[in-house]
């Protein structure tokens, strides 16, 4: 395989220029006689030898599925962002402060990557898609531009109170939705597994809930001194030895609830007959995935109690289905949401005092204290029924307890 690049300028192939391209050219078997027409192509053994017509000995010469092009736009924007925000604070009593903030982001000229050179649906099994492209001259085109939009907003609680009577806490609670159609699929790392644009002709379908957006957030961090041994409310009378057991305790803690992230259900199989940037398709929705009152037999048949939500389908089943030959899948992008996240951590600590300048302190420290399961996303593919809907891992750690010991002299 050899690799050339160019730039066709105003007069080049119609692909509305200017723009920058980058080719991957496999040379036919046969040398310098196509394989397809029989004819004669122009020699491209090397870059030195240029292309005596660029178009006929790229365009025509070679079979698409031996031409890869890469583009990218030379008078692209580079991405903005915009943040705006207003907050109010108000004193209340013990030493709190409750505050209420409005947090919005507007997002442009987001990368995005697709395939301007998408073959359009067919119902018919045995049409070739390579006819079917705008260009058929060319195989997939992979463009690189920022074109995509993104808005975020938020509503932020704040309950903050200072460490007095040996109580301090900071509790937070976000509302929020990020909007864009800059599917995670097109970024670095392939991060969003079905997170892209279905129908690269017709992006604004995929207008839709962010990837990562979740739409409501609690955390509260904590100190509370235990209120018993010598200098505290109760047990100020207590002698040494049961001071140093009892006395002198300190209690953290870091509590985390979230509603979960969004996905999309997909299909390998791809009934409208054209491949896709991403190479999945989508399904098709022809109920509420959230409704479990109908559909029981394919419910049981998933191996699902029915009428309710489980692990075991966290959707109904019955609700989607392959899209009719010839048509892009109706679902949405991210219409689903995957489960939540519970966290709560928990701290124990004490300072013992031997005499002055020795001291032991005891940490104790619980990681999920609670050992909740905090389940990872569903099978997202509707032609996989045995995997469809159906949770089988976790996120996170189950409950970890670490002890330690330090001693200072």
């Amino acid at each position: 395989m050899r690799r050339y690049s160019y730039e066709e300028g105003s007069t080049g192939y119609n692909l509305n220029p200017p723009f920058g391209a980058q080719l991957n050219v496999t040379t036919p078997n046969t040398g310098p006689i196509d394989p397809v027409t029989g004819q004669t192509v122009s020699p491209v053994t090397n870059i030195t030898t240029g292309f005596t017509n660029p178009q006929a000995a790229l365009l025509t010469s070679l079979q698409p599925s031996q031409i890869a092009v890469s583009l990218f736009d030379r008078k692209g924007f580079f991405p903005t962002t915009a943040n705006y925000s207003f907050a109010v604070q108000q004193q209340l009593p013990w030493t709190t402060t409750l505050e209420a903030a409005y947090n919005g982001t507007k997002g442009t000229h987001i990368l995005t990557g697709w395939d301007p050179n998408q073959s359009y649906p067919s119902a018919d099994p045995n049409s070739d898609p390579a006819s079917r492209r705008p260009y058929p001259n060319l195989g997939m085109l992979t463009y690189i531009g920022g074109d995509a939009n993104s808005n975020y907003n938020s509503l932020q609680l704040k309950l903050e109170k200072r460490l007095s009577s040996g109580l301090a806490f900071l509790v937070g609670y976000t509302w929020s939705h990020s909007i864009d159609e800059a599917p995670l699929c097109t970024m670095a790392g392939n991060q969003g597994f079905g997170d892209c644009f279905r129908d690269g002709h017709d992006r604004n379908i995929d207008r839709g809930d962010s990837g990562f957006d979740v739409r409501q957030r609690l955390t509260a961090s904590w100190q509370y001194d235990l209120p018993f041994g010598h200098g505290r409310k109760f047990g100020a009378n207590w002698n040494r030895p049961v001071n140093v057991v009892l006395g002198g305790w300190e209690l953290t803690g870091i509590q985390t609830f979230q509603t979960g992230t969004h996905f999309t259900p997909n299909s390998w199989t791809d009934p409208a007959n054209s491949p896709t940037y991403s190479g999945i398709a989508r399904a098709q929705i022809v109920g509420n995935p959230y409704d479990f009152s109908y559909g029981q037999d394919q419910q049981t048949a998933a191996g699902c109690p029915a009428d309710r939500q489980s692990i075991e389908c966290w959707v109904n089943p019955a609700a989607f289905t392959l899209a009719p030959a010839g048509q892009f899948g109706n679902a949405g992008r991210n219409v689903l949401v995957a489960p939540g996240i519970a966290s709560v951590d928990l701290g124990l600590y004490k300072n013992f005092e031997f005499k002055e300048g020795v001291k032991l302190t005891f940490r104790g420290e619980f990681f999920n204290a609670i050992n909740h399961a905090n389940f990872g996303f569903p099978g997202q593919e509707v032609d996989d029924p045995s995997n469809f809907a159906r949770i089988r891992n976790t996120t996170g750690n189950p409950r970890q307890i670490q002890l330690a010991l330090k001693l200072s002299y």
